[in-house]
């Protein structure tokens, strides 16, 4: 998911599988509309699932695709997301547009954010931009998630990973990479503006709430397992 923390996370899963570690950023899902995203991740899943796709060197796949794209793989594997707030993750989402802007690399829609000077109503207003975990988690149930980490608590999260779910033979190191510099603690102090995104993007919010609990119960069993 696009501004989670994922860059940092993928520095730290860099550092563990060395060559083994290939980033699958290439499909850019909020460039093309449903069908096309949808039918492109469903061409990829048919050639995994018969083996065609991932080299038998790679012990790790990290960037920005929806993960249906790699759900009938054939070889054992762990599924990992982050999740942030997501009116945080909007307003992220829409400063790093402005900040990072390259009219010579830029994408399309990018494109048009910077150039028509869009404000941040209008990003999240937008339809390309609306629910985007929901449009990233087509066809692939929550379920099927080995870790969903909250990117609010990422070193806290970054250690729950290796000591539950995959250990980390060079140790937990969290490097922040990516971050705004000039970020604010929390972006969106307006609480009217904040309740009119969180109904806009509904679905979102309530898969982040409950990701929000399943740490919080994750964190409890931890706490009775080691008394």
């Amino acid at each position: 998911m696009p501004k989670t923390a994922g860059s940092s996370f993928g520095l730290a899963l860099k550092n563990e599988y060395g060559q083994g570690y290939v980033e699958d950023y290439n499909d850019r899902p909020l460039q093309a509309r449903a069908p096309a995203r949808i039918g492109r991740a469903m061409v990829h899943a048919g050639a995994n699932m018969i083996g065609l796709s991932v080299n038998e060197s790679t012990s790790c796949i990290h960037g920005h695709y929806l993960p249906v794209k790699y759900r009938f793989i054939r070889r054992p594997a762990l599924f990992v997301t982050w999740l942030r707030d997501p009116v945080e993750r909007l307003a992220s989402h829409y400063h790093y547009w402005r900040r990072s802007y390259d009219p010579e690399s830029a994408l399309p829609l990018h494109a048009k954010v910077v150039e028509e000077d869009w404000t941040f109503e209008q990003f999240y207003l937008a339809p390309q931009l609306r629910n985007l975990y929901g449009k990233f988690l087509w066809g692939f149930p929550t379920s099927r998630f080995s870790f969903i980490g909250i990117s609010e608590h990422y070193e806290q999260e970054l250690e729950r990973f290796a000591s539950n779910v995959h250990a980390l033979s060079r140790g937990v190191k969290a490097e922040r990479v990516n971050e705004n510099p000039g970020q604010p603690v929390i972006y969106v102090q307006d609480e009217q503006q904040r309740k009119v995104i969180e109904q806009i993007h509904a679905y979102d919010v309530s898969l982040y709430q409950r990701a929000c609990r399943a740490r919080l119960a994750a964190l409890a069993r931890q706490e009775v397992t080691h008394g």
